[in-house]
């Protein structure tokens, strides 16, 4: 099974093919807000002959590279008649390394997108993390976060600071 992968919810656009064996092929390429004129001349010089899937990713993050990231995998999808798989852009910063990781992404405003969890031999095991600014138990699903509450976490907990991009923390 081979399997398009697109995400361009962040300052990289991310394409890659993938299989039951993991990713074979994986480009990230810096696209500064140009993905209409990169991106499918990108996702054509990897694009196998025989396609069983297109995943995308579809946030947190860019609203209007997200947009164009999708409208691609639909049209490859329904050009090469195999489905399109949503995927959520968080997973893409899970590390290759086993052990805990958490993965964020700064939103628009004060808030952040946050997916932690546990990776190990047998698969990824999500945890809960618990935000002292609304008391909220954060899920496997990305969701909004107060980026102070976050910055405060980080910094107390584990001596780390947030950051302004897309970060893998270990702890």
């Amino acid at each position: 099974m081979t399997i398009l992968i697109i995400d361009t919810s962040t300052d990289l656009a991310l394409i890659g093919l993938g299989s039951s064996e993991g990713i074979s092929t994986m480009e990230a390429i810096p696209h500064a807000n140009q993905l209409s004129k990169i991106l499918l001349p990108m996702i054509e010089k990897i694009l196998p002959a025989s396609l069983d899937a297109v995943a995308i990713g579809v946030g947190p993050g860019s609203y209007t590279g997200t947009r164009v990231g999708v409208a691609a995998a639909l049209a490859i999808a329904f050009g090469k008649k195999v489905p399109c798989i949503p995927f959520s852009s968080l997973l893409a910063f899970i590390p290759e390394e086993q052990g805990p990781f958490s993965c964020h992404l700064k939103g628009k405003g004060e808030t952040t997108y946050l997916l932690s969890g546990n990776k190990t031999a047998e698969g990824i095991a999500y945890e809960h993390h618990f935000v002292p600014h609304d008391e909220a138990p954060l899920t496997a699903s990305p969701r909004a976060v107060n980026w102070e509450a976050l910055n405060t976490i980080l910094q107390e907990k584990w001596k780390q600071k947030a950051f302004s991009s897309p970060q893998v923390l270990y702890f």
